[in-house]
């Protein structure tokens, strides 16, 4: 992969400019490899199973990555020889297990489902970073240089229960999920450490009334983890201009969401309305602190919790069987809560949001889909 950038750097109210672009050029490499086995078992009664899988990953590869920034004229035309060279190689190895047990037990109407789920993952990368000078040619450049071991594991279990008394519906469900993580530098024996058991409950119900309405009311609570990138405790250099660093102490982000809504069918055509109230704790938000001779310093940190309440409208409409449509969207009110440096920083504004689906069968072997979306402004 490789890429490209134009820049225009200027003063106000002086009339100082400068024009430089980049090329950056990243050759990537991977080798991977992974098996699983699968076991079902089905007992005499219908519905009634048990299943296992167990699914092993390992992948191992890198990059060299070359970036080369030129002083340009206005034009962005290139005016001499590139004035500032950087390389970054960077080398991963990881190995992911999954174990995952699923079982199946009617309950007269209902049923009882139940499971486990283990996921080990361990990841060693390594990244080295130089930059060129054009006395002393590449040298490296251990601010920017890295080795890091990454290992989690994530073990989970559930139970839900759901039957239908007449017309009314249930689903109850709590799931528990216990997290092992260790992410350290490979000189660095500590580390930084998490050990953290979380609860997930979950309501759903239901109640159908006469001509093909329904009622439905649901309260889940989710988990939104930091990727990889966003924990490393290390300084990445992007340009000359900006540089990035995990922050290892991220803690997930946890929602919240509560909804009511009703519908109303025709056929395979339908038509529903929801009220919903959502919120999010520990938002992760990226934090820009400018540091000496203009750079600039992106890392993240859970400052914030938002808010959303709000209204959805969704039609779903069956012309045919070669055509159909779906069009949904949404009015809240978006809210953030939060402290940065001290200081408030809550923020809030009325938004909205709207999408389209269509979807058309001309030939036996000939569709066409068409997706429309806006997202209005927000805080």
């Amino acid at each position: 992969r490789g890429g490209g950038a134009r820049y225009y750097e200027y003063t106000m109210p002086s009339s100082e400019s400068i024009y430089y672009r980049s090329v950056m050029d990243a050759p990537r490499e991977r080798d991977f490899y992974g098996g699983n086995i699968f076991l079902q078992h089905k007992f005499e009664s219908s519905n009634h199973q048990l299943d296992v899988l167990i699914d092993f990953a390992r992948r191992q590869g890198g990059s060299d990555e070359t970036t080369e920034e030129w002083l340009t004229g206005s034009n962005f035309e290139v005016t001499g020889a590139p004035y500032h060279m950087t390389s970054a190689n960077e080398a991963q190895d990881s190995e992911d297990w999954m174990l995952k047990v699923d079982y199946v037990r009617p309950l007269g109407k209902g049923k009882m489902e139940a499971g486990w789920q283990s996921r080990l993952d361990d990841e060693v990368e390594t990244y080295d970073f130089r930059e060129f000078d054009l006395a002393m040619g590449w040298i490296d450049n251990p601010l920017f240089s890295s080795e890091m071991d990454f290992h989690r594991d994530i073990h989970s279990g559930y139970v839900t229960f759901s039957n239908e008394v007449k017309s009314f519906g249930y689903q109850l469900g709590l799931r528990a999920e216990y997290t092992d993580r260790v992410i350290k530098a490979l000189e660095d024996e500590q580390g930084y450490v998490v050990d953290r058991l979380d609860w997930f409950p979950t309501v759903h119900l239901s109640q159908q009334l006469g001509n093909d309405y329904q009622i439905q009311a649901s309260y889940t609570r989710r988990i939104n983890r930091p990727r990889g990138w966003n924990l490393e405790p290390f300084r990445n250099y992007i340009d000359k201009d900006n540089i990035r660093e995990g922050n290892p102490g991220l803690l997930p982000e946890y929602v919240n969401s509560a909804e009511l809504s009703a519908m109303k069918k025709w056929g395979m055509t339908f038509l529903s309305l929801e009220a919903y109230y959502r919120n999010t704790e520990n938002l992760i938000t990226r934090i820009l602190t400018p540091l000496a001779d203009g750079v600039v310093l992106h890392t993240f940190d859970n400052i914030n919790q938002d808010h959303s309440l709000g209204l959805e409208a969704m039609l779903n409409y069956e012309l045919n069987d070669r055509f159909n449509f779906n069009l949904s969207g949404s009015v809240f009110n978006y809210r953030l809560e939060g402290m940065v440096n001290g200081e408030t920083v809550d923020r809030e504004s009325n938004n909205w949001r709207s999408r389209l689906n269509m979807n058309a069968k001309f030939l036996k072997r000939t569709r066409l889909q068409l997706s429309l979306g806006y997202y209005g402004p927000s805080v």
